[in-house]
């Protein structure tokens, strides 16, 4: 990422929207002793049907940090 590399921890979930038959994938890397919050996080929402097409796509990125 922009503020330097890390060791980090991935954890991802996953989940069904039924109301609009959409998919959900969320994942996010944090190194829990170096920053308190996450290094990166990604989320992909997937449209309903055979084609199951990208309706979302967001990932953001640490940039810079300062411990206080």
């Amino acid at each position: 990422v922009p503020a330097g590399t890390f060791d980090t921890f991935k954890v991802e979930g996953g989940g069904f929207m039924r109301d609009a038959g959409r998919r959900v994938e969320v994942a996010y890397w944090v190194a829990p002793d170096k920053v308190r919050g996450y290094i990166a996080y990604q989320m992909l929402v997937k449209g309903g049907g055979r084609r199951q097409r990208f309706r979302n796509t967001d990932r953001l990125e640490l940039v810079s940090f300062q411990q206080s």
